[in-house]
């Protein structure tokens, strides 16, 4: 069997330690095995082993000069350690390459301008992304929200419309539709049966997220 499938059904096994051993094994045996750095680095990141996860990729940067997969995950670690810029760096090199990572490293140079507060810069990340898969209802809901950081209320609304085709039982779109209407002065029984329907599909959610609203809006009346 195959040392990179072995080691994946250890890691869901919960054999964790054996499945990194594993993967050591596979780097030494096959030294230009990208598919065991990768895997290897990934693990050790999961088990917070940041430090040995970069040695890892490293070594394997010097056996695949700047291949994809190697890329992406010196891009996860930086941003796993808040590296932002070089994170950054290493997921635009993955972006400009036509490979299964690609939408990937849009996503996450989008989410690394996020981090740095740049929601305008991510939105263009994120809107390429959305080119590569137009139905995927995840990336419509960053979207969406990232739309609604800048307040582009209208177009907020339109993705969280897909989500709710796309994704019926996913309450957070529903939830933002529903602040989406009451933003744009929609008539109060068309958002309410979006706020209803967030509640229906998890109450625990809406709730909590009904009361941060009540306390925003009690802020900003306390200061006026």
């Amino acid at each position: 069997m195959d040392r990179n499938q072995k080691a994946f059904e250890y890691w869901e096994a919960g054999k964790h330690t054996q499945a990194i051993k594993i993967l050591f094994e596979e780097i030494e045996q096959q030294p230009d095995s990208v598919a065991g750095y990768y895997n290897l680095a990934n693990m050790l990141f999961i088990a917070k082993k940041e430090a040995d996860a970069k040695a890892v990729l490293e070594l394997a940067n010097e056996k695949n000069p700047n291949h994809p997969e190697i890329l992406y995950a010196f891009g996860t670690y930086y941003y796993q350690i808040q590296d932002y810029p070089q994170a950054i760096h290493a997921f635009l090199k993955v972006s400009v390459k036509d490979n299964y990572l690609k939408k990937d490293s849009l996503i996450m140079l989008a989410q690394s301008y996020l981090a740095l507060e740049n929601p305008k810069k991510a939105l263009a990340f994120l809107l390429t992304a959305e080119t590569e898969n137009i139905n995927d209802s995840e990336l419509l809901l960053l979207i969406g929200n990232t739309f609604m950081q800048i307040e582009a209320f209208s177009e907020a609304k339109i993705y969280f419309e897909k989500v709710m085709v796309l994704a019926p039982k996913q309450p957070e779109a529903w939830l933002k539709r529903g602040l989406i209407g009451m933003i744009l002065a929609e008539e109060p029984a068309s958002f309410e049966l979006y706020f209803d329907q967030a509640r229906m599909l998890d109450e625990s959610y809406y709730q909590v997220q009904m009361k941060r609203l009540d306390e925003i809006q009690t802020f900003i009346q306390k200061n006026k």
